[in-house]
């Protein structure tokens, strides 16, 4: 099966040997709603360094792409979190807003994303113009059981662009359409 890799700088995150259990035996699938579970591993690569994460329990993949959609369109500084509002020295004014949205089962055992979006205006007292940018930091993670402890990692990932954050969510969705088509086949298969 081919593998569905997201580069940023010297790390990538790999998804792969994705595989799919329907409600019912035999029952094609359009999208990840017909599926019962959804199983994958992913490989978080950091240098040198490889993690292998094998999403069994609440496989999260195929809500990255929603969720990527969902925090590039959200009103942040108009329903987010006002996290700063100050006046500082020599006379800029500065304002930030915050929002975040997590992916997770319920205790983070197979993987965890965290997505947050800052929003900025800053500007010189005497100025008019206003500044604005806006930054989007990811965590990903996996806190396992005890058992398999030595597996325990984090990822934060500061300064993503909105391109970066729509390359991952291009990737997993690719990843997920071909995993449903591969199921697709194997079932064709089945039949004839």
């Amino acid at each position: 099966m081919q593998t569905y890799t997201w580069n940023l700088g010297d790390a990538s995150l790999t998804f792969h040997n994705g595989t799919m259990v329907p409600f019912q035996k035999g029952e094609l699938a359009t999208t990840t709603r017909d599926m019962m579970y959804f199983y994958y591993d992913v490989l978080l690569q950091v240098r040198q360094e490889t993690r292998r994460i094998l999403v069994r329990n609440h496989p999260t993949a195929h809500y990255i792409a929603d969720a990527i959609h969902a925090m590039i369109h959200h009103p942040t500084k108009t329903e987010g979190y006002l996290l700063e509002n100050t006046r500082s020295i020599p006379d800029y004014i500065r304002k930030v807003w915050y929002h975040q949205m997590e992916i997770a089962d319920l205790f983070w055992r197979d993987m965890f994303i965290r997505l947050e979006k800052y929003q900025y205006e800053v500007k010189k007292s005497y100025e008019e113009t206003v500044k604005e940018t806006t930054e989007y930091k990811i965590t990903i993670g996996s806190i396992p059981t005890d058992s398999e402890s030595n597996s325990n990692f984090v990822w934060y990932i500061n300064g993503v662009t909105q391109e970066k954050l729509q390359e991952l969510a291009t990737v997993v969705q690719d990843f997920t359409e071909d995993t449903i088509q591969l199921y697709n086949h194997g079932v064709e298969t089945e039949i004839r």
